[in-house]
Formats: structure tokens, C-alpha cells, sequence
């Protein structure tokens, strides 16, 4: 008699052969025992189980096609296929997806830089609330990469990413109020915001709050 919870090798084929027959409850267990590492799957075994569940509208293994395809184990980098799970799983509401597909274009990974590209996807992922893609939106915003500049529409982005727990969003926020681009130049709530940044461990805010406050302590 096997130990209970091992499964043989037939038992896994058999797993494999049921997702691809559409069960997508199958693909998803067959995914979570190879995550626990009680699968010793063969990579292609893996593949096919993951393009199974992603055909079945499973959003996390459209991702994990994406994010393969861009950090190979074996094969050339793949862009054009994770651009297509990526942007499957964005249209499925997925912020993080949305995310990646800015910052393949905004760096350029596989394919020439397009700001226009990057832009539009941050936006994507911004309107799902994603914090990253609202600091990298406010970064377009306020330096006119990819379409003009809107110093205010880079204030409320930086706001709603600072609120969400962004430090360098609210790093950002600070210099455009202790400057007032975008919004009213207001000193106490630049501090405000640099020792939030700082308590959210962004190194940069603790320099230049130093550097404020002495400015601050002159002035009075």
C-alpha cells in the first residue's frame, strides 16, 4: 500500500490528461502540487498544464505563461508571447499584468522603447488601483513621457499611490508641494509627506528631511 497523499506517476499523467479534456479544477490541482513540490513534473508537462488553464480563463496562469516567456529556463525570450498572456490577463482585470506590459515597453524588454505604449499600460494598471503603475503614470504625467505633461493629474496620482503605501509616490508628492507644481505650494504638508515617505523606508526622504527642516528652523 502507497503512503497516503502520494501519488505515482500515472496518477499525474492522468491529471495531465483530464486538464487537458478542459478540467480546469485538475489543472489548478495539478498546479498547486507542483508548487508544494510533490510534483516532479518535466517542463513541458508543466507548459502544458499552464496553456490549458490559461485557454480556460484561470488569470494566474496567464500570468505565469507571461512571466515565462520573459525569463526563460531554457528558450530564447520569448516578448511577443508574454505581450499576448499579459494582455489576456490584463483585459481579465489583472493590475499586475497591466503593470508588466508598461514596463516592458518603458525599458524596452525584447522590443524598442515606446513611451506612448508604457504610458497607456500604467494607465491600465493606475486604474485598477495598482500603486506601482500609479507612481510610474504620476512619473509620465509630471515629466510628459508619452503625451503632455499634467502636473496636477501627476499630484493625484502620487496621492493615490502615497495613500495605498508607495514611499517614493510620496517622496514625489513632497518635492511637487514643498514646490508647488501642480498644486499650492504648502511647506508643512511637503514635510508631512517626506516623513511619511521615510517611515515607509524610503531612504531619500530621511536626507532631504533633514535638509528641510534646517531650511525651516531659518525661516522661523
Amino acid at each position: 500500500m502507497g503512503l497516503l497523499g502520494c501519488k505515482s506517476k500515472s496518477s499525474f499523467s492522468s491529471m495531465v490528461a483530464e486538464c487537458e479534456s478542459g478540467d480546469l479544477q485538475t489543472c489548478l490541482a495539478f498546479l498547486r502540487l507542483y508548487d508544494q513540490g510533490e510534483i516532479a513534473a518535466v517542463d513541458s508537462e508543466l507548459e502544458q498544464v499552464l496553456n490549458q488553464a490559461a485557454k480556460l480563463g484561470n488569470v494566474v496562469a496567464m500570468f505565469r505563461l507571461a512571466v515565462r516567456a520573459t525569463q526563460p529556463l531554457t528558450n530564447p525570450l520569448d516578448i511577443n508571447s508574454a505581450i499576448d498572456w499579459f494582455s489576456k490577463a490584463s483585459a481579465a482585470g489583472d493590475s499586475l499584468s497591466s503593470l508588466n506590459l508598461g514596463l516592458i515597453y518603458d525599458h524596452g524588454i525584447g522590443i524598442h522603447t515606446d513611451n506612448i505604449k508604457a504610458r497607456y499600460w500604467y494607465k491600465k494598471a493606475a486604474d485598477l488601483g495598482n500603486p506601482e503603475g500609479l507612481f510610474n503614470l504620476a512619473v509620465c504625467l509630471d515629466e510628459g513621457l508619452g503625451g503632455n505633461i499634467d502636473k496636477l493629474a501627476a499630484v493625484r496620482a502620487y496621492k493615490l499611490a502615497a495613500d495605498r503605501g508607495h514611499a517614493r509616490s510620496a517622496y514625489n508628492l513632497a518635492l511637487m508641494l514643498g514646490r508647488g507644481e501642480g498644486i499650492n505650494q504648502n511647506w508643512d504638508s511637503a514635510i508631512k509627506m517626506l516623513r511619511r515617505s521615510h517611515k515607509l523606508g524610503f531612504e531619500p526622504a530621511k536626507q532631504l528631511l533633514k535638509k528641510w527642516s534646517k531650511v525651516e528652523r531659518k525661516e522661523n
